[in-house]
């Protein structure tokens, strides 16, 4: 298996960060879905999931498949492209998120709980407020932010060396 932690401080510095950050973590899960049946048929199995401070990857399945499907999900992350139409739905889709959460005392408590321990809380209706002038460029300017000061953190088990893992990074990090 791989697992993933993508770190950026851009995450949380702002609500209209926080906010950025929930709608490109959306459009990426959405991206990853449409790519993902393929790695269904192969056994491989994609959890893609935002915390307070960047992305969590995981992937798992059979080690031949799986740097092929790492590879096309950081071209994905790297070759960044939407469109302004599937902007709107995913706007949309998000704003029921928020307003799911905005009932849901669970996900407060969360909230309220990283707030005290970190002082990193942004409340959901401040972002509802920030998600209806989000623009297109906006997200794709922030996709650009996140990636700009990234941190990786990765742990890799399974019947792969070292070695082809220290190859394999180092050639996505001279392609992408």
């Amino acid at each position: 298996f791989f697992y993933l932690h993508f770190l950026s401080p851009y995450v949380n510095l702002t609500p209209q960060h926080s906010c950025l950050f929930d709608l490109y973590a959306l459009i990426l899960n959405s991206l990853l879905r449409a790519r993902a049946y393929p790695g269904k048929a192969s056994h491989i199995s994609i959890h893609f999931h935002s915390t307070d401070n960047g992305l969590i990857l995981k992937l798992t399945g059979f080690n031949q498949h799986l740097l092929k499907y790492l590879e096309t999900i950081l071209k994905i992350m790297y070759n960044f492209q939407i469109n302004e139409e599937n902007t709107i739905s995913w706007k949309q889709e998000l704003k029921d998120e928020y307003f799911k959460e905005l009932i849901n005392s669970k996900k407060l408590i969360k909230h309220v709980r990283l707030y005290l321990m970190k002082g990193i809380w942004w409340p959901v209706f401040e972002k509802i407020h920030f998600l209806n002038h989000i623009t297109h460029k906006q997200i794709i300017d922030f996709s650009i932010l996140f990636r700009s000061n990234l941190t990786l953190n990765i742990l890799v088990s399974g019947n792969v060396t070292a070695k082809v893992i220290h190859l394999h990074f180092f050639f996505l990090h001279f392609n992408y």
